[in-house]
């Protein structure tokens, strides 16, 4: 009997190994599965580093470019004054270097016998109005022939043209000048002889005064008429002025348009022929001011800025370098407001997650 309950002990004792044998494998193995999806979440859970960088806002403001170039001022107008008839000049009326007014006289020629001409003419001309009035009055009456009416008035439209062409030669034995200005040059002297259409002088209209470039092709098409400049000498001194002519044709030659700018000089005090520094201001248009140490290339060689949208990821925007001012760029290709990269833009590319810190204006190396 005591045999028995032993065999029933032992047994049950094995039983209860089994179980628990069994049991602590199944344990092992739910422990082992679930290992490796423990890790995955771990490693999807861990953080990826960010670059940290600093930031601006900026955003665009209206910026005037300016074209710049070497022009030349000139005169407004100019003219060869020449004589009209052959003859000795025997009276000078101006010196060269002297303003005058139009219709001034430059100096005279020798008449000659124009006086005495004059005179015939004008007692010929008397003479066949007194024909034609006579044969008028015969030919009312019916005493005289129609035909010896009109031989007369003919007679006094000859003698009226051989008047009119004595006082026009007399007229131009007195060299005018046809508008106001300045005798910049006078050829002639007392006692030359003078031929018909030698010069005699040289007349210049220096008010208003002209500034004359040549604008290379690229930036022609950016200028208009009545758009303003300012010349400046080499002296410092300054004039503003209007764009009055540009050109619609190039000079073969050089491939330049040649431009106009029209300034006042009442008081003459600009000459013809200097040489000035031409800035023409042209329509406004927006633009960001940046540093230029800010801008990057990308890997095609794109000059650029980089940017942090609203995810934190850096994106790259191509930009145009319209001016430079105060040792900063003026770009243009970036929306109205935009993160700028100001430090660690060149550790960084597009698409990567950034860490940013907004900074001042001031210390981005702006100022309002």
């Amino acid at each position: 009997m005591s045999i028995f309950r032993s065999s029933i002990f032992l047994a049950a004792l094995v039983a209860i190994a089994a179980a628990g044998w069994i049991l602590s494998g199944q344990f092992d193995e739910t422990a082992t599965a679930r290992q490796p999806e423990s890790a995955t979440q771990a490693a999807s859970e861990r953080e990826v580093p960010r670059t940290r960088v600093r930031t601006f806002v900026s955003r665009a403001e209206p910026y005037t470019e300016r074209l710049i170039a070497t022009a030349a001022t000139a005169a407004h107008r100019s003219a060869v004054i020449r004589a009209e008839i052959a003859g000795k000049v025997t009276r000078i009326d101006v010196e060269k270097g002297a303003r005058v007014k139009a219709g001034a006289s430059i100096l005279r020629f020798d008449m000659g016998d124009l006086q005495s001409q004059l005179a015939g003419a004008e007692a010929r001309l008397k003479q066949r109005r007194l024909e034609v009035k006579a044969a008028r009055a015969l030919a009312a009456k019916g005493f005289e022939a129609s035909t010896r009416q009109a031989r007369a008035e003919a007679d006094l439209r000859a003698a009226e043209a051989t008047l009119a062409a004595i006082r026009e030669r007399i007229e131009k034995t007195r060299v005018t000048v046809p508008f106001a200005g300045i005798v910049n040059d006078r050829t002639a002297e007392i006692g030359d002889y003078i031929k018909i259409g030698n010069p005699v002088a040289t007349l210049i209209d220096l008010d208003p005064i002209v500034v004359v470039a040549d604008i290379p092709e690229k930036d022609f098409l950016k200028l208009q008429v009545g758009q303003v400049g300012q010349a400046s000498l080499m002296d410092g001194r300054r004039l503003d002025g209007v764009i009055r002519y540009v050109a619609r044709r190039a000079d073969p030659a050089t491939r330049t348009f040649r431009v106009e700018l029209e300034a006042p000089n009442a008081d003459l005090a600009w000459v013809a022929g200097a040489t000035v520094r031409l800035v023409i201001a042209l329509p406004p248009r927006p633009a960001h001011r940046l540093p230029p140490s800010i801008l990057v290339l990308n890997k095609t060689g794109s000059l650029g800025v980089h940017l942090v949208d609203d995810a934190d990821k850096v994106a790259f925007i191509p930009v145009t370098i319209i001016g430079i001012r105060d040792n900063l760029a003026y770009v243009s290709g970036l929306p109205d407001s935009a993160e700028v990269i100001t430090v660690g833009q060149d550790f960084v590319t597009a698409g990567d997650l950034v860490e940013a810190t907004a900074m001042p204006i001031a210390a981005a190396g702006l100022t309002q």
